[in-house]
């Protein structure tokens, strides 16, 4: 995902240089030169003019300070602004001193000066258009002033050597891509006034540790935002906040807690992808579209009951409808997970790459897992499928290298895609119900498996043999006790030789999500 924002990114970037490189060579013409600065007239009545470049090879160096008022053929012109391609590409200039006659700086003027190390910004600016630092790569500060508003779409991006940044007290949007790839910038605050801060505008700053937003104006974070920005360790999104856009923390491995604000209407998919330092994460009460119930330390959508973001520490709550895409993502610290009963929909690469989790209790509820689920997942050994599982997405299993066993106990197979087990073909054993071997051998993708083992499967507590543990066992468990009903495999839980009542306060247990589902299975060779 990363990737594919780069490649749009360049092939923007390549379309918007034709197009300044066909404005360039049609406009290399200049009305006079003062000192070492070329000008054009604006108005001959106002007597104004602009700061322009001069001829085709002419490249500004050094140092620059453009006064406000430029003398030709003994009249006094007010230099109001500067063209915007005026220093364009000036490798060899090293600093810019702007006067207070100017307002405004365009589009592009400074665009790729990569030896600009310093640059003066009067306090009469209003506005930075988009691109005008873009590449600056030895800018190491910059104070933008007090009356700016707009900060322009990748005005600093690519500025490589930008360790230091002042923003106005009255700015109130940040553009997209503004600080985009500020590789060297490390600390931020952004001031009260803001209220936008657009797609992009910090992605990855790999070094910004620490973003500080003052104030609650702030009402929208753009997709992209701070996706990458894999040294940040803490941010306070503040009350105002309604909007998080799409991937707009993604990638930021070092975030260890999260809070989301009452105020919080949207989060965007994969916001919080690869966030996978995540140990706490908190949904304030009052939010009414959002929650963490339970104290489940994950973000769940209320009207859906959908957990959309996970961490490491999260708790999967009773009442869960399904596990949303990208939820533990990365989540390389689990060692387990119990999915509670309530569950049915598994989304794709909900699980992906957690390379310790060790154990996973899949419950009868299930009936899809998507694609790309578990993929990744090298410490898992096992994995039950339980009956109720219709649909396994492609890729679901792929690179679950250590998988040695599979329990699939239905009699009719799972409809499964082509990368489903792939790798796994080989050297995992796939154990099915007796009786059930030639339809797997028959069934598109699991014929493919070398070794197919019948076996008889229950579920520990499963004492009515449905498929999953619930409030009918404990009747089921009374009925063996209490009236002497038929002894099952599944009813003596704790193995102890009988059946009693520390059975029934272990079904009790796995019902409430205490105590983990254990299969059972005999193998038939």
């Amino acid at each position: 995902m990363a990737l594919f924002r780069i490649k749009q990114f360049c092939f923007r970037w390549f379309l918007t240089v034709l197009f300044m490189l066909c404005g360039f060579t049609a406009s290399i013409a200049y009305d006079f030169k003062s000192g070492n600065i070329y000008y054009n007239i604006l108005s001959a009545t106002e007597k104004t003019a602009e700061v322009t470049h001069g001829e085709f090879s002419h490249k500004y160096s050094g140092e620059i300070i453009i006064p406000e008022e430029a003398e030709f053929e003994g009249t006094i012109y007010k230099v109001a602004s500067i063209r915007p391609e005026a220093f364009w590409g000036c490798t060899e200039l090293t600093g810019i001193t702007i006067p207070t006659s100017i307002t405004g700086i365009e589009d592009y003027t400074f665009y790729r000066c990569t030896g600009l190390e310093k640059a003066t910004l009067p306090g009469s600016l209003t506005g930075i258009g988009n691109y005008t630092f873009f590449g600056c790569t030895k800018l190491d500060n910059v104070v933008i002033p007090d009356n700016v508003t707009a900060v322009g779409n990748c005005t600093f991006a690519e500025c490589t050597g930008l360790k230091s940044i002042t923003m106005g007290k009255n700015t109130k949007t940040i553009g997209e891509g503004a600080f985009r790839l500020c590789t060297a910038l490390a600390q931020i605050t952004i001031p009260q006034s803001v209220t936008a801060i657009g797609n992009g505008a910090f992605e990855f700053c790999t070094k910004l540790g620490k973003t500080a937003i003052s104030g609650n104006n702030l009402t929208i974070i753009g997709d992209y935002a701070f996706q990458g920005c894999n040294l940040l360790t803490d941010i306070t999104i503040p009350g105002s906040v309604t909007e998080i856009g799409a991937s707009a923390f993604d990638g930021c491995i070092s975030l260890a807690s999260l809070t989301i604000p009452s105020s919080v209407t949207e989060i965007g998919t994969s916001a919080f992808d690869g966030c996978y330092g995540l140990t706490n994460i908190t949904v304030e009460s009052g939010n009414y579209s959002y929650d963490s119930r339970g104290n489940s330390k994950a973000i769940i959508e209320s009207a859906t009951d959908k957990l959309i973001r996970g961490c490491n520490n999260t708790v999967i709550p009773n009442d869960i409808s399904h596990i949303g895409e990208w939820a533990f993502y990365n989540c390389t610290e689990r060692t387990g997970i119990t999915i509670p009963g309530s569950v049915t929909t598994i989304d794709n690469w909900a699980f992906y790459n957690c390379t310790g989790l060790t154990s996973v209790n899949i419950p009868g509820s299930v009936t899809e897992i998507g694609d790309y689920t578990f993929f990744g997942c090298t410490g898992l050994t096992k994995i039950a499928i339980p009956k109720s599982v219709t649909t396994i997405g492609d890729g679901a299993f792929y690179k679950c290298n250590s998988l040695t066993s599979i329990y699939s106990p239905s009699k009719i197979p799972a409809t499964v895609g082509y990368y489903t087990f792939d790798s796994l073909y080989t050297a995992t054993t796939l154990y099915v119900p007796i009786g059930a071997k030639a339809t797997y051998r028959a069934a598109p993708y699991w014929s493919e498996f070398a070794n197919i083992v019948e076996a008889k499967f229950y579920i520990k507590g499963d004492v009515n043999d449905d498929g999953e543990v619930n409030v009918a066992d404990i009747t089921s468990l009374i009925n063996i006790i209490v009236y002497n009903a038929p002894v099952v495999d599944a009813a003596d839980l704790n193995k102890d030789g009988e059946v009693n009542v520390a059975d029934v306060t272990s079904v009790i247990n796995i019902i409430m999500g205490v105590q983990e589902i254990e299969w059972e299975v005999r193998i038939f060779e």
